[in-house]
């Protein structure tokens, strides 16, 4: 018998509920471009993007510090209270152009903390 938020989701998802996303989009276009196809093919999207501070940007949109574990637990505890967990992660975030040492800094600790939670 399975229990969980996993199983609870993919029951729901099988009995004809929504499959949701968490995206982590890249600066490319291709983490957005993704969130975009899966939204016209009906599926509940959430999408993150690089920021100084974690901040609700619009419904489904949010920033994140990735270096700061606590954005993590803030946007798993928003989601959670909005019953939105995902179902599936899509990580983008190294698809985006080395810009600086601090940013490559950046995506190898969001990549580490995203493997944790």
């Amino acid at each position: 018998m399975e229990t969980g938020a996993r199983s609870d989701a993919t029951r729901h998802t099988l009995e004809g509920g929504t499959e949701s996303y968490l995206i982590f989009a890249d600066e490319c276009g291709v983490g957005r471009a993704v969130a975009e196809r899966l939204s016209a093919e009906g599926r509940r999207v959430v999408t993150v993007a690089l920021g100084r501070g974690f901040g609700r940007l619009a419904q489904g949109d949010f920033t994140i510090d990735p270096r700061d574990a606590r954005h993590y637990e803030e946007l798993l505890a928003d989601l959670r209270a909005q019953g939105s967990l995902p179902q599936s992660v899509v990580h983008c975030w190294s698809l985006s152009p080395k810009k600086s040492t601090r940013r490559s800094r950046a995506r190898r600790s969001a990549a580490s903390t995203v493997c944790s939670i």
